[in-house]
């Protein structure tokens, strides 16, 4: 179950190569594909122990070997072992989770972040018609495995943003998850960046609280890369 949990943690957040064309002629990039961690394993859900340090301290950062800075919403930190800097992929979880001492609780949930290849951002210059895709359902197939079962239940851009709350058909693509997930899509280092929430069906997260949690994974990316954000990414 564990490792399926791995696998389809990386299937619901992108699925790479296909691409999607609007009315007006945009045409979708090809999304960031999910390093392969289906050989890893973790502990039994709905249990708090969802990570594991890889023989290292808690940190709420990780550098990407290309350069760029994965971060999570406050009181989140890295799964070390999980994560791989080489394919620009980061697993988060709530610092108390993964055995930090003196950790604040925080809502729990799994946070990832997934960095696109060199010159695939996309959302500085054409986040409108981005968000025109979504909302069409054309892309439903880049945001779950199972396209056909995803519902959005709401789109924004802003400041070059790209925000989307989806709902996925029973069951949930991730064992022990809720079916609502919060997405994120910006440009950091001229690479599209792709950002995922997932509540656990033990402790769901509101609509709200999900979204407070995905904005607070997005200003701590930003502020972990203030150097490699600007127009044109």
């Amino acid at each position: 179950m564990i490792t399926a949990l791995r696998r389809l943690a990386i299937m619901s957040l992108t699925v790479g190569g296909l691409t999607a064309c609007s009315d007006t002629g945009f045409q979708m990039p090809a999304m960031p594909s999910m390093p392969d961690i289906s050989a890893t394993s973790l502990p039994q859900l709905p249990s708090f122990n969802l990570f594991s340090f890889n023989n290292g301290p808690a940190s709420s950062q990780l550098q990407m070997t290309s350069g760029p800075i994965a971060a999570g919403p406050d009181g989140y930190c890295v799964d070390a072992r999980a994560s791989d800097a080489a394919t620009g992929f980061a697993i988060f979880g709530p610092c108390a989770a993964l055995g930090a001492q003196d950790a604040s609780p925080v809502m729990s949930g799994v946070y990832t972040v997934q960095f696109g290849a060199p010159q695939s951002a996309v959302i500085t210059s054409n986040g409108a018609a981005f968000v025109d895709v979504l909302k069409s359902g054309q892309a439903n197939a880049l945001l779950a495995e199972n396209a056909a079962s995803v519902v959005i239940h709401h789109t924004a851009l802003t400041d070059n943003v790209v925000t989307v709350r989806l709902e996925h058909g029973a069951p949930s693509p991730i064992a022990n998850t809720q079916a609502l997930e919060w997405r994120a899509f910006l440009d950091i280092d001229g690479r599209l960046v792709t950002v995922a929430l997932h509540g656990l069906s033990s402790s769901p997260l509101s609509a709200d609280a999900g979204s407070f949690l995905l904005q607070q994974g997005i200003a701590a990316m930003i502020a972990a890369n203030p150097e490699k954000i600007s127009a044109g990414s």
